[in-house]
């Protein structure tokens, strides 16, 4: 995360079998051995600065920015998945394996029957980048409009970067970095989840092989860009 309060700095080197955690299968284990080499825990917001946000569905006292060295960055979207149920706390990765990088997210809560299990609602990891492109521009702490508690921080620095990676999706959708959406928590969810849903229709109308299916995928992505854009036009 670029511009981090100086006062978060760690950068604290762990080896790859730091990461290996006792819920995890043997082949889960096995695998994550061997694909990753190293990594540092870079950042780690804590404090009340930006606020804790803890109830009986959430635990968000501590934010870890890691960066991981991993050996083939198309397996990361399988990396994310074992990590981020293994640290209760929410994280964000920067995988590289130092020609590509890409971000791992995930947006957990407590489980209703057990508050020591975390369940994850959201796992997101980005687009794959080389390393000079300027993609990661949004994940910049100084652009961060909503820091009333360290979920709304985190979901806004996931909801970015999802928007970045889809900015081809709908014209204009560049204007909702600067909008009023992010001080509402509510619709910035909404927005994410709509917006999540047009890119999954995009992809099924170029599989499906009937006119009248799509007209009627055709339709619903009419209606899900009217109701995106009302959020930042």
């Amino acid at each position: 995360m670029f511009n981090t309060d100086k006062k978060y700095f760690i950068n604290k080197p762990f080896k790859n079998t730091d990461f290996i955690n006792k819920t995890l299968s043997r082949t889960e284990k096995t695998e994550l051995k061997k694909l990753i080499k190293q990594g540092t825990l870079k950042y780690q917001i804590y404090g009340e600065q930006i606020p804790s946000l803890i109830n009986e569905k959430y635990n968000y006292q501590v934010i870890m920015f890691f960066e991981i060295e991993i050996k083939n960055i198309k397996k990361s979207c399988f990396i994310n998945e074992l990590l981020q149920k293994t640290i209760p706390a929410p994280c964000i990765f920067k995988f590289t394996d130092n020609k590509n990088i890409c971000y791992g997210f995930a947006d957990k809560r407590l489980s209703k029957t057990n508050n020591n299990e975390i369940v994850i609602d959201e796992n997101y990891v980005s687009n794959i980048f080389t390393i000079n492109t300027t993609q990661n521009k949004y994940l910049n702490y100084l652009d961060i409009k909503n820091k009333t508690n360290k979920r709304y921080f985190y979901t806004e620095l996931l909801i970015k970067t999802f928007v970045a990676d889809n900015i081809k999706l709908i014209s204009n959708l560049n204007l909702v970095f600067d909008g009023k959406l992010w001080y509402n928590e509510e619709q910035k969810i909404n927005f994410y989840f709509k917006l999540k849903e047009l890119k999954k229709l995009s992809v099924l109308i170029t599989t499906v092989n009937t006119a009248k299916e799509k007209v009627l995928i055709n339709n619903k992505i009419k209606i899900l860009i009217e109701d995106i854009k009302s959020f930042y036009i």
